[in-house]
C-alpha cells in the first residue's frame, strides 16, 4: 500500500475527522464524536456480575451497560499474571474493584470489551506495565536491530512489559529510551484512589493517534487553530519531527471538499469499487464473514493482471472502511502455482502497512484467498449511518450556509430520530454550533423525512 504521505484534520461541534491521503487518495479515515471516547480508556470499575459458565466477569465502568471482561483478559487482575486457563472465578469476584482497559467498543446489545492488561501506547513503543515481555514488531527485519530495540527496552523499563513499534527502527537510542520513561511516567502518576467507577486516563483522540503512526514527512493540514495548538504540543512531546509539518488551513472552502474527501468517504460507503485500468470489486459484509468478488469487466488484461491491481485495492479498501474479521477473496484464478504466489505475496505486501496486523492465510481448496483482520474501531459503514452521522453532517451544513450566506438564525428540518439525537446526546455539539453561529439553530422534526434527508433554512 502506498505510503500516507498527507493527513488532514478537520473538527467541528462535537466531531473531529481525519483523513489519511496516499498521492491525493483516501487510505483512512476515522471519526471521534463527543467527549465520552472509549477505546485505549483506563476505567476504575466495580465488578457486578461473575459468570463461571461464560467465563467472564462484567464490570461497571461508568457506561449505560457494564463492560465485559474475560477470564483471558483478566489474568492480570492478579500478580503474578495467573496461568492460561484459569477460572474468572479465581481471578476476581463480585464488588472487587478493578483496573481495567477499554478495547472493544460498545456494540449492539454488548458492553465495552475489557481487559486487565493496560497497554499505554506511544509513538515508538506499547508500555505493557503489568507485563514483563519484551516484543518487537515483526515489520522489523534485521536481527541486529531487533537486538538494539530489546537492550534499550529493557534498560529502560526496569522489568515491565514493552512492545517496539515499527516506528522505533533506526531511531536515536535517546529518543526511544525517553519515550518509554515519559510512557512509565503516565503509568506512575495514574490516580487509582479515586471514586469507583471512573476514568481514570482517557486515551489519544483520533488526530493524535492519526500524529503518533503518521510516516516521517508526512503533512498534517488541520482547520482549526486550538486544535492545532494542542496537536503542536503533543509533536513536540511525542513526535518532534513531525513539528515543522503541521499547517492551519485557513481558505474559505473546507478542507475535505478542497481535497475531494467527501466524495471518497461516499464511494467507500458502495459495494462496487472499480479498479484502475477496468475491471472491479465487489464486497459485501455478513454477519459471518466480508466477501470480496474480483470482476474482470472486460478490461483487456490478463486475469493476474487484474488480480494484482485487485490485490492493492482490497488493502486500501479493508482498511478505509475498516473492515475485520474472517475476509475472503475470489480472485480470477490466477493459472498454475506461480501466478497464485504472485497473487498471494502481492496481497501480503499491499496489506503490510495496514495499522493493524493483518494475517494472509492462503488459498482454500475453493479458490479463494482468506485473511483475517482485527478491527480496532467500528466499520465505514456503521459509522457514517444511522441519525447520529446525519446529525453532524446537518451541524456541519448549517455553519457551510452561514458561511455563504449570512442570516440571524437557521432552521433544520430533519427527521425524528436526528432531531432527538441533537435535543439529547448530541445536546453539546448542537450548542458548540450556537456558539458559533450566535444562535442555536431551530429544529424542526418531520417524520416523513429520511435520516439523511435534512434541509437548511435561513430565517
Amino acid at each position: 500500500m502506498p505510503v500516507i504521505d498527507e493527513i488532514l484534520v478537520s473538527a467541528s461541534p462535537g466531531e473531529v475527522r481525519v483523513a489519511a491521503l496516499s498521492g491525493g487518495r483516501l487510505v483512512d479515515f476515522a471519526v471521534e464524536r463527543g467527549a465520552d471516547l472509549t477505546l485505549g480508556a483506563v476505567y476504575r470499575g466495580r465488578v457486578v456480575r461473575v459468570e463461571g459458565a461464560l467465563g467472564a466477569a462484567f464490570v461497571d465502568i461508568g457506561r449505560s451497560r457494564p463492560g465485559f471482561l474475560p477470564a483471558e483478559a483478566a489474568r492480570h487482575l492478579v500478580q503474578p499474571v495467573a496461568p492460561p486457563g484459569t477460572a474468572i472465578n479465581a481471578l476476581t469476584g463480585e464488588g472487587a474493584q478493578v483496573l481495567v482497559q477499554a478495547i472493544r467498543p460498545e456494540t449492539g446489545d454488548k458492553g465495552v470489551g475489557l481487559t486487565a492488561e493496560i497497554a499505554l501506547t506511544g509513538t515508538l513503543a506499547v508500555l505493557m506495565p503489568l507485563g514483563n515481555e519484551i516484543a518487537v514488531s515483526r515489520r522489523i527485519h534485521r536481527r541486529a536491530e531487533r537486538e538494539r530495540l530489546k537492550e534499550i527496552a529493557a534498560e529502560a523499563t526496569g522489568g515491565m512489559g514493552v512492545i517496539l513499534r515499527s516506528a522505533a527502527e533506526g531511531v536515536d537510542d535517546d529518543r526511544l529510551f525517553d519515550e518509554i520513561e515519559r510512557l512509565i511516567g503516565i503509568w506512575h502518576s495514574l490516580d487509582t484512589s479515586g471514586a469507583t467507577p471512573s476514568v481514570v486516563l482517557r486515551p489519544l483522540g483520533a488526530a493524535a493517534l492519526a500524529l503518533g503512526e503518521a510516516p516521517d514527512g508526512a503533512r498534517i493540514v488541520v482547520d482549526d487553530r486550538a486544535l492545532l495548538n494542542d496537536l503542536a504540543d503533543h509533536a513536540r512531546k511525542w513526535r518532534p519531527d513531525l513539528a515543522s509539518q503541521l499547517a492551519l488551513h485557513s481558505a474559505d472552502e473546507p478542507l475535505f471538499a478542497r481535497h475531494d474527501v467527501e466524495s471518497e468517504i461516499e464511494a467507500a460507503l458502495d459495494p462496487r469499487v472499480d479498479l484502475p485500468g477496468g475491471g472491479s470489486l465487489v464486497i459485501e459484509q455478513t454477519a459471518a464473514l466480508v466477501a470480496i468478488d474480483v470482476n474482470g469487466g472486460g478490461s483487456g488484461r490478463t486475469p493476474l493482471e487484474v488480480d494484482l491491481v485487485a490485490a492493492q485495492e482490497i488493502a486500501r479498501q479493508l482498511r478505509l472502511r475498516n473492515l475485520g474479521g474472517l475476509i475472503v477473496v475470489d480472485f480470477l484464478r490466477p493459472r498454475g502455482r506461480d501466478e497464485r504466489d504472485t497473487v498471494f505475496e502481492a496481497l501480503i505486501e499491499a496489506c503490510a502497512d495496514d495499522r493493524v496486523p493483518v494475517q494472509v492465510m492462503g488459498w482454500t481448496r475453493a479458490g479463494l484467498v482468506e485473511l483475517t483482520r482485527p478491527r480496532d474501531r467500528p466499520p465505514l459503514a456503521e459509522t457514517m449511518s444511522g441519525a447520529v452521522s446525519a446529525a453532524h453532517a446537518a451541524l456541519r451544513a448549517t455553519l457551510a450556509a452561514a458561511r455563504r450566506h449570512p442570516a440571524g438564525r437557521y432552521r433544520v428540518l430533519a427527521a425524528p430520530a436526528l432531531v432527538a439525537y441533537l435535543q439529547g446526546e448530541g445536546r453539546g455539539a448542537l450548542e458548540a454550533a450556537g456558539r458559533r453561529l450566535g444562535a442555536v439553530p431551530e429544529l424542526v422534526a418531520e417524520p416523513g423525512r429520511s435520516v439523511h434527508g435534512f434541509e437548511i433554512a435561513a430565517v
